[in-house]
């Protein structure tokens, strides 16, 4: 309703049965009512205001110095560009002559530099040409040791491998297998190893059992052991009996 034209406010005031002129003042003020009142700039601070410190904006010790670097960067740029208009301006007011002078000192600086970078560029080469021939000459040499160790290994290996395939021919010998294998049962049964074995006081070591498979009871033959090879604990004593420990 505040949005709308004197109009529409005086059909609604008459309508309601009100005074037409009353209306158009009313309407008025209502279109005028929108407006801020604000404090006249000569009255001063407000006293809501008065000992209230603004607080400091508080920024890191990084950003300060990033401000500052920035503004540096901005004076150095400012004066570059003051002392480049400045030297074209006083390039343009000597005239034709002199700035014609100083284009040709500046050409003959120009080569000069030209001649100097050149020649550094030719000594720099000439280390780098240096420097990548040792590392070609080192890197042919360890390529070359990879290969002689590679084919010393695989020489070796081979070696390891005849041996391994001599031997086994060599065991073939004894395998058993389908065309020998009824050999092989009777050699079996006819060499019985019996690995029971005993020995004496007198360290003679009897090897075999006293009662066979058939049930035959014999005594196994001793090997014969001198009596010097024996240790302290079988020799016999000088009255003839075997030395005992005493307990």
């Amino acid at each position: 309703m505040l949005r709308s034209g004197p109009q529409v406010l005086r059909r609604a005031v008459v309508s309601m049965g009100l005074d037409s002129t009353g209306a158009q003042h009313a309407a008025c003020l209502q279109q005028t009512r929108g407006l801020r009142p604000r404090k006249p700039f000569g009255l001063g601070l407000a006293k809501s205001k008065w000992f209230i410190l603004p607080r400091k904006p508080d920024h890191a010790q990084d950003e300060w110095d990033e401000l500052d670097r920035l503004e540096q960067r901005y004076k150095h740029f400012i004066e570059s560009i003051s002392q480049f208009c400045i030297e074209e301006n006083l390039k343009h007011a000597a005239g034709s002559a002199e700035a014609g002078q100083r284009t040709s000192e500046d050409d003959d600086e120009w080569a000069e530099s030209l001649t100097l970078i050149k020649q550094w560029n030719e000594e720099v080469a000439a280390k780098r040409n240096e420097r990548l021939a040792m590392e070609r000459k080192a890197k042919e040499e360890e390529i070359q040791n990879q290969l002689m160790e590679a084919e010393r290994l695989r020489e070796q290996k081979l070696q390891e491998i005849e041996e391994y395939i001599r031997k086994e021919k060599e065991l073939s010998k004894t395998y058993i297998t389908p065309e020998n294998i009824d050999k092989a049962i009777e050699e079996c049964l006819e060499k019985v190893v019996d690995y029971n074995w005993a020995m004496d006081a007198r360290g003679q070591k009897y090897v075999g059992r006293y009662v066979t498979i058939s049930g035959e009871v014999e005594l196994p033959v001793a090997d014969t052991v001198e009596e010097d090879s024996l240790p302290p604990l079988f020799q016999s004593s000088p009255s003839g009996s075997s030395f005992r420990r005493q307990p």
